[in-house]
């Protein structure tokens, strides 16, 4: 599903001159009608109108300035993800915003498409729910990767590769707040995925930063009541290496663990876990 478009015009907008940074912020946060603010170094706060659906699109220069966006009406600004072209201009990619369950996928599935840009999906659910997300088709070249994020910088993450294509796995969360980012270094190349995306009543001790990584895995749980699952159990290649879970209660607590599912190989001939 390709989002829909809104280009940001100068006609759409309102600006405030000699403002800061977090008062620029706060003027969009306050105004219903602002969707997405910039702050430029000669202190020009701008405000744009949003659509319905939140979703932004935008071919504009920008130089020096800061941009924001805010996910919902009346709820906090966050930093606005931009992506660069060439050497001086900087564009604004597709961002789509979920706050429920849904099916997400690139655009024109099931069909392969070319990206140029970056698409980014953010998804946010009430606190106290936690993003699930089950990928059930993935086909990506060499060069083009889908990112899950605990915010919506792209350059942290879970990143998804054609290592996992046609491969069906888990990536739990404890966060409301997560944001995929699909996108290609070269133009021509094609790609396509789909994932489930549900809101689940408990966290995950899961860190989208270290999960896929190839090497021993460390967690730490802090929160009451919490899901602990193996990469094996996501279906997420875990290389051979150790996982650990750190889990931690307040003073004067216990700790209850009760398996869900377990099941372990061991080699015939050696002691070592498989």
């Amino acid at each position: 599903m390709m989002p829909i478009k809104q280009e940001l015009r100068s006609g759409n907008s309102s600006f405030f001159e000699n403002t800061g940074v977090e008062e620029c912020k706060h003027l969009c946060s306050l105004n219903r009608s602002c969707s997405v603010a910039s702050i430029s170094k000669e202190k020009l706060c701008n405000h744009y109108m949003g659509s319905e659906l939140g979703i932004w699109k935008t071919f504009q220069i920008v130089k020096g300035s800061q941009w924001f966006a805010k996910l919902k009406t009346n709820e906090y600004m966050v930093p606005f993800p931009t992506f660069h072209r060439g050497f001086y201009n900087t564009f604004f990619g597709n961002v789509q915003y979920l706050n429920g369950d849904s099916i997400l996928t690139s655009p024109s599935y099931p069909l392969r498409t070319k990206l140029d840009y970056e698409i980014i999906w953010v998804v946010g659910f009430e606190l106290g729910r936690f993003a699930k997300l089950v990928f059930t088709n993935i086909s990506l070249p060499k060069d083009c990767n889908v990112t899950v994020s605990e915010n919506i910088n792209r350059f942290s993450g879970f990143d998804i590769d054609e290592s996992f294509n046609n491969e069906v796995f888990v990536l739990e969360t404890n966060k409301s707040l997560v944001s995929l980012t699909a996108s290609c270094l070269q133009i021509w190349l094609t790609m396509k995925f789909r994932a489930i995306v549900t809101a689940e009543e408990t966290p995950a001790c899961l860190n989208l930063n270290y999960v896929g990584m190839k090497r021993d895995r460390i967690e730490e749980c802090h929160e009451s009541s919490m899901i602990l699952s193996s990469r094996s159990y996501l279906n997420i290649d875990h290389y051979d290496s150790a996982e650990v879970f750190k889990i931690y209660a307040k003073d004067h607590q216990s700790i209850d663990i009760i398996f869900i599912d377990f099941y372990m190989l061991c080699y015939t001939n050696t002691r070592n876990l498989w």
